[in-house]
């Protein structure tokens, strides 16, 4: 597989023009936070006013205060206790942490595919803890995509039929075209009509990445996308999520126990105990 994998870019955000300049104009003293500026041309008797090009990435997703709970007997268990960062859009990040420390709940959580006892989570500035089930749904429809550790393909299904299926599900036109495009992408356009038994581990988290991406999802949330494969497999799955995440721009949220993998990310996010220990983000602040 290529080093580099095109999966195309994504629409950019309306608020990223850049402010022209003009001889004899003058900027406002907004702050630089602003999403737009005021330009006033003296001569001309004119003013005019732009967006400005954003100084810092917009946030793509945001926990506060996230805790869970399950009840067992008289019981409460607490799986997570006030959960609470930040991520920029573009980013790649690990979170990391001994079995039982919360990660794949808080993964759960964070994609909208089960809801907090307390707390909420943003994507893209969208309270997913202010929705009901058909609204988050909705959501993750258009916006986020999941690769699950166990790949959940379905086995009666070729892998060109896989990756067609969500494409299928939202009507889209082109969906075969679409999901042959993408299982060349990730170095699989010899194998479109095999079936999972056919396919060894790799290939099968490969098909699962390009479903995953069928929506070109702002964000991509992975469980261990390497947990069920060898060492070089895992390393290639490694090389296509940066692919994806440096192309695509595309925000990238996995749980690992590789420590490996979770290195050649941005940033590293470590539970303990359902609660955030250590942020790589905050000691390069």
């Amino acid at each position: 597989m290529p080093p580099d994998v095109d999966f195309g870019a994504l629409p950019e955000r309306a608020d990223d023009a850049a402010a022209p300049e003009s001889a004899g104009a003058s900027r406002d003293p907004a702050p630089q936070s602003a999403s737009v500026v005021t330009i006033v041309n003296a001569s001309a008797a004119t003013v005019t006013t732009v967006a400005r090009r954003p100084l810092f990435p917009a946030l793509m997703l945001v926990a506060r205060e996230l805790s869970k709970e399950y009840r067992s007997g008289d019981n409460r268990l607490a799986v997570l206790r006030d959960v609470s960062f930040t991520i920029p859009q573009g980013a790649f990040v690990a979170i990391v942490g001994p079995s039982g420390s919360g990660k794949t709940t808080l993964l759960g959580l964070l994609a909208g595919l089960d809801t907090p006892t307390r707390g909420s989570v943003l994507i893209d500035d969208a309270d997913l803890t202010a929705m009901d089930e058909d609204e988050r749904a909705k959501l993750r429809g258009q916006k986020v995509g999941f690769v699950f550790q166990s790949f959940q393909l379905l086995s009666t299904l070729t892998a060109l039929e896989n990756v067609q299926v969500p494409l299928e599900l939202r009507g889209e036109s082109g969906a075969g075209e679409r999901a042959r495009e993408l299982l060349a992408r990730v170095g699989l356009a010899d194998r479109l009509d095999h079936f999972p038994t056919q396919l060894s581990g790799g290939e099968q988290q490969r098909v699962a990445i390009a479903r995953a991406f069928a929506n070109a999802p702002r964000i991509l949330f992975a469980d261990e996308p390497t947990g069920n494969l060898d060492s070089d497999t895992g390393g290639r799955i490694v090389e296509l999520l940066e692919s994806l995440n440096r192309e695509s721009k595309t925000t990238i949220v996995l749980v690992t126990h590789d420590a490996t993998l979770a290195a050649r990310t941005q940033r590293i996010i470590r539970l303990s105990d359902g609660r955030v220990v250590s942020d790589s983000a905050e000691r390069a602040a």
